[in-house]
Order: structure tokens, then sequence, then C-alpha cells
């Protein structure tokens, strides 16, 4: 009698992070979100997410100068738009 009740799935996911920062805080933003989208695709309790295959979508850098009073202190910043596929192994527990 098998009474093995893990299984586990392979899954493809879309995911996107955005950031004032770097492209490293996009993609952590972005894998920020991977445990919430995994949860809204799969029932059961989940017991590990493993990546297994990252692909970019893409990547958008959008630069701009900020000013104090539109006039003073010019700096230069940038926005970080990523938008990756992820391929993950999920284990999970089927109760």
């Amino acid at each position: 009698m098998n009474d093995n009740r893990l299984k586990e799935k392979q899954i493809e996911i879309h995911i996107s992070g955005v950031s004032i920062h770097s492209k490293e805080d996009a993609v952590n933003t972005a894998f920020k979100n991977i445990r919430t989208q995994v949860s809204n695709e799969i029932k059961g309790i989940i017991l590990s997410i493993r990546p297994t295959s990252v692909k970019v979508v893409d990547l958008q850098i959008k630069e701009y100068t900020q000013r104090f009073l539109f006039l003073f202190m010019p700096k230069k910043k940038q926005k970080v738009k990523i938008d990756l596929k992820v391929t993950v192994d999920v284990q999970v527990l089927d109760i």
C-alpha cells in the first residue's frame, strides 16, 4: 500500500518586478512574488519551490533627471522593470 502524499509538479509562471535602484533589486522584487503566484495555481500545502529555469521576457530601463524645485541639484535616476518566465519544481503535500 503506497501512502505517499508528497507530489512533485513542474509549472511555468510569469512574474515581474519594478525598482528605482538597480536590476538586481528588480529581480529580487520579482522573486518575492513566486510563492504567491504558485499558491494561486496549485492547491494543497506547498512544501518547497525550486526554480529550474529563468528567462527574461522583457527588460525596461528608463533614465530620468530629478531636480529640486524643477531647477536645482539635478540627479540621474532610473526605473527598472523586468518580466520573467520561471519554471519551478514544486513539492506539494496532498491531504
